[in-house]
């Protein structure tokens, strides 16, 4: 078993988040399916499909529907409740308002259908209570994960309702250093009631990767007893 094992909905959808993607790119990222999005015809060399597939136009109806639906939900600004201005303004500490949050989230809903927020707090600020956490700029932040980064995930029936127990995350690239990339990955768990966090490193996409640390999230002091992390979907 390997930590890169794909969930069964993972495999089943990612064709779909693909298609998706490629059509909200529009022309050139339809041309590059080639046979994926425009069959070949009886006959055709190479050569002949090539010229065939360039001369092909694509009208990218569904980037501009897109586009649309996003503005027709977002015409009214985003209202939370209880009311909190200061975290509002920057929910993922670095500028994103609550309401630039939330149309980043509906855009991935509208061409995948999926995503995910991680609700992650510093682990490097220890503080005892909301006030001091505050004072010393310990807020929360969300994280969004599109489809593709939630490789898997586990829910397991506790005290009379399914919980989550898993989530695997694929956390980016660093390519600051072209010839020696390095991919991350966070595994969060919920192991005898306590939340804990896994950070992976991998040196290429397909290989498995080696644990680098591991954190057990605190907040006001005490250890979270559930997994912060919200699917988001466009059915229930």
């Amino acid at each position: 078993m390997s930590l890169l094992d794909q969930h069964d909905q993972y495999m089943a959808r990612a064709p779909q988040w693909k298609r998706g993607r490629d059509v909200i790119e529009g022309q050139d990222a339809v041309h590059s399916g080639k046979e994926v999005y425009l069959p070949r015809l009886d006959g055709q060399n190479d050569k002949q499909y090539d010229s065939y597939r360039h001369r092909a136009r694509f009208f990218n109806a569904s980037d501009r529907t897109v586009r649309g639906m996003i503005g027709l939900v977002t015409r009214k600004e985003t209202r939370v409740e209880p009311d909190d201005t200061e975290y509002e303004d920057d929910v993922s500490h670095n500028g994103t308002s609550m309401g630039e949050y939330a149309q980043d989230v509906l855009e991935q809903l509208l061409v995948t259908g999926r995503a995910g927020t991680l609700l992650d707090y510093p682990t490097e600020i220890e503080a005892q209570t909301v006030a001091q956490a505050e004072a010393l700029g310990a807020t929360p932040m969300m994280a969004m994960y599109v489809a593709e980064a939630i490789i898997d995930w586990n829910y397991k029936f506790i005290n009379n309702k399914y919980q989550l127990i898993r989530v695997f995350l694929f956390d980016g690239v660093d390519s600051q250093d072209s010839d020696n990339l390095k991919y991350h990955y966070r595994e969060l768990l919920l192991e005898e009631g306590v939340y804990t966090q896994r950070l992976y490193v991998g040196n290429d996409i397909s290989a498995e990767p080696q644990l680098v640390n591991e954190i057990i999230p605190k907040m006001n002091g005490s250890v979270l007893r559930a997994i912060p992390f919200e699917f988001h979907g466009i059915t229930a």
